[in-house]
């Protein structure tokens, strides 16, 4: 029986034996009442001490000393204050008095310092005969494991951080001479090509592949970090929005030939013709939609529609007659480092990282990605984002939070 609990039935039994027939009874209720862990006391209605048990003078040791000395009971919590917040200036020990004295008067609870520094939570209320009752509980334990997990979640922070400025750091120190490397080899492809070397033409094939592979991951490492960080800066810009979709729609054309796909694009006639939005980030979501889409479509179409409405937000969805997602895969599929399924990576390729920083770029643009999807029968992935016409340019957070 704890809190509120022994305050209740503290209250019933005194209110119950509170009659000169039940004084030997009451007495033996004292005793009882002195032997509990709980802290305690019964005033009169002018804050007078009636009865306090040990466990209440032992975390209130200052106050029951001035208490039964007959001193006025707000000027005990004042000395019982001082002494456990002896480093604290007079104005702070001051509103602590005046903050429990409050809580006696208005039948309140509170957390306080008792001596040894524990903590304790304090509860008064009033009986039906006007009698004051306050109950104290020692909480240290649990407050000591409230501060330790804080200390522990901001060091997990700390830490977090650490990691991302490193990846970050790394990243960009080989980015530049891989970024050197695919170059080179494409070069060499190309060449190859030219002179009808097949044999070593292979070889440039593979060193393109794989560091064009890189190069994603270590962008999409990158991305990761600086939106962690809290890094990542939206610039919005007048743009045609038509024209960005449909360079985006031709850059996967040669993918979606090669699978025999049919990629369409469906654009609003109502879309204007510019739009204030950041069209590096859109295009980064699109692509990285219709990339999945295509990745995980074996036959079939991948289709691509945008719409704009009245309050000024795009919706861009890609649909795709694809593998679909189970229902209770949908979940992970925005968490960092996760796909639908544990040999989604080793079949498809890919790091987990895209739709989680799509995400993220959506939601900084003032928008979202969603997901429909059906097992076996495909997905359909919805990125909206605020764009406004020219003149009503969109007032969104410009860093990530």
């Amino acid at each position: 029986m704890h809190g509120i609990g022994v305050l209740e039935f503290l209250i019933i039994r005194w209110d119950y034996m509170g009659t000169e027939a039940k004084k030997l009874k009451s007495f033996e209720f004292m005793l009882a009442v002195d032997q509990l862990d709980t802290g305690f006391a019964l005033y009169h209605e002018d804050f007078t001490l009636i009865f306090a048990n040990k466990a209440l003078r032992d975390f209130f040791p200052e106050l029951f000393k001035h208490l039964d000395q007959g001193v006025p009971y707000k000027d005990c919590i004042h000395a019982q204050v001082g002494k456990v917040m002896a480093n604290n200036s007079a104005a702070e020990c001051t509103a602590m008095t005046n903050k429990i004295y409050n809580a006696m008067l208005n039948s309140e609870s509170l957390t306080n310092i008792a001596s040894g520094d524990r903590r304790v939570i304090s509860s008064y209320k009033k009986t039906k005969n006007g009698k004051i009752v306050g109950v104290c509980m020692d909480v240290t334990e649990k407050y000591d494991q409230h501060i330790a997990l804080a200390k522990a979640e901001k060091a997990a922070d700390a830490a977090n951080q650490a990691k991302s400025e490193f990846l970050a750091s790394m990243s960009h120190e080989i980015r530049s001479p891989l970024s050197a490397i695919h170059t080179g080899a494409q070069i060499l492809q190309q060449r190859l090509a030219a002179d009808n070397n097949s044999q070593l033409k292979d070889f440039a094939d593979i060193v393109v592949s794989s560091s064009s592979h890189l190069m994603e991951l270590i962008n999409d490492v990158l991305d990761i970090s600086k939106i962690e960080a809290g890094k990542v800066n939206i610039h919005t810009a007048e743009y045609d929005l038509r024209t960005l979709l449909r360079d985006i729609h031709k850059s996967f054309l040669p993918t979606a030939n090669k699978k025999n796909l049919t990629l369409k694009i469906v654009i609003d006639p109502t879309l204007p013709d510019s739009l204030e939005f950041d069209s590096l980030r859109v295009r980064q979501c699109v692509s990285n939609l219709i990339s999945n889409a295509l990745k995980f479509t074996a036959e079939g179409t991948v289709t691509i529609a945008v719409k704009h409405d009245a309050s000024q937000m795009v919706k861009v969805h890609v649909a795709d007659t694809g593998i679909g997602i189970a229902v209770d895969k949908r979940s992970c599929l925005f968490e960092k480092f996760s796909q639908a399924e544990d040999d989604t990576s080793r079949i498809y390729g890919g790091t987990g990282l895209g739709l989680s920083i799509s995400q993220h770029l959506a939601r900084l643009m003032g928008g979202d990605i969603t997901v429909v999807s059906q097992l076996g029968r495909g997905s359909v992935f919805t990125l909206t984002f605020e764009a406004a016409e020219v003149c009503q340019a969109p007032q969104y957070a410009r860093l990530a939070s």
